[in-house]
């Protein structure tokens, strides 16, 4: 991939060869870095002295374009210092100028050399994602969007469509509170599009809302949460068969790596209730290479109040109606602290094996 971005770079946009480098060593900068950087370009500046002036990190063509690839760059020009930066797969690019601490989209997905060392660039301005009322999030066209982009499961029943849309509305817009809890949130970082995989070889882009909380053990980490349908197959190399569900997923990031330590199922584990209107969830602890025991005792331990009748209860919702903080803020603090517990559980069985 990086041989046919070059190829667009030199023949289609005009950079001269002499003012690429791939692969250039961070340690070139600061001593201290060990990371490379995809391509570096290169102006002269008035003294004839060689000034980066973009940065570009390049991944394959199945890897999505997410906030994970664009910190990551950022992360390099930190110490590269160059005015602009990109991501690019060979199908999407980004770029981006770096001013003043502040990231600007530029319009185009690539720019003559000379407009680049110029200025001569056009930025756009993205809208922040904001809440949407009831009657918009249930309409049928809105539902019919979600279902086609795959943010609800292509075998979710049809009458699960207006809660999980409104559900999926106020986790990524909505106010998050934690209280009564034995967590608690740091910094809330909003709504980012990230990609995580699971144990069955799946990747989950999408739409995530990000919090760095302190954990059960008193350290900060950020919890991503989503939710994402998938799609039906049948007798797959990869996946088996599927019913095309809708997943509630959180992945814990730590030092820059993450992954998904709770995916429920929606389709299964939100029951409803008809007298009082609303969908009551609980889990039953599954979780791959553990005893459903196993998971239920770690969550007695550490959050006994989230056991009821032998199961783990995460709250209860409203099926028919827009949500509020205390109906979503209950349940979404409950499902955090619940993945916590299950990754207090996978650290202790790795921590065990580690022994021997």
């Amino acid at each position: 991939m990086r041989q046919k971005i070059l190829a667009i770079l030199i023949n289609e946009i005009g950079i001269p060869t002499d003012s690429i480098d791939t692969e250039y060593p961070l340690s070139k900068f600061n001593v201290e870095f060990k990371t490379r950087a995809d391509i570096i370009i290169w102006q002269m500046d008035c003294l004839g002295n060689k000034k980066p002036l973009l940065v570009l990190e390049v991944k394959a063509t199945n890897i999505p374009l997410t906030d994970h690839a664009l910190n990551q760059v950022r992360a390099y020009n930190q110490t590269i210092q160059a005015k602009y930066i990109g991501i690019t797969n060979g199908i999407l690019t980004y770029l981006f100028e770096e001013k003043n601490g502040e990231l600007l989209p530029l319009a185009e997905d690539f720019y003559s050399f000379q407009q680049l060392v110029d200025g001569k660039v056009t930025y756009i301005s993205y809208q922040k994602m904001r809440r949407l009322s009831y009657d918009l999030i249930t309409d049928e066209h809105y539902l019919k969007l979600l279902w086609n982009e795959g943010y609800i499961g292509e075998g979710t029943p049809i009458k699960l469509h207006p809660f999980i849309a409104e559900l999926r509305n106020y986790l990524l817009t909505g106010q998050i509170t934690v209280q009564d809890q034995p967590i608690s949130i740091v910094e809330d970082l909003g709504c980012g599009y990230f990609s995580f995989g699971n144990a069955a070889g799946g990747a989950f882009p999408g739409y995530y809302r990000s919090l760095i909380l302190k954990d059960l053990n008193r350290q900060h980490k950020i919890y991503r949460i989503t939710i994402i349908g998938t799609d039906k197959t049948q007798n797959d190399p990869t996946f088996g068969n599927r019913s095309g569900n809708t997943m509630m997923n959180v992945a814990i990031e730590d030092m820059g790596t993450g992954s998904f330590v709770l995916q429920l199922n929606i389709d299964r584990f939100f029951s409803y209730e008809t007298e009082n209107d609303v969908y009551h969830v609980f889990h039953n602890g599954r979780r791959n290479g553990y005893k459903n025991s196993e998971v239920i005792a770690q969550v007695e331990k550490h959050a006994p109040h989230l056991i009821q009748e032998g199961k783990i209860y995460l709250g209860s919702l409203p099926a028919n109606r827009t949500l509020t903080k205390e109906d979503a803020s209950t349940f979404i603090s409950n499902l955090i602290l619940y993945a916590n517990v299950r990754e207090k559980l996978r650290k202790k069985r790795k921590k065990k094996a580690a022994k021997y």
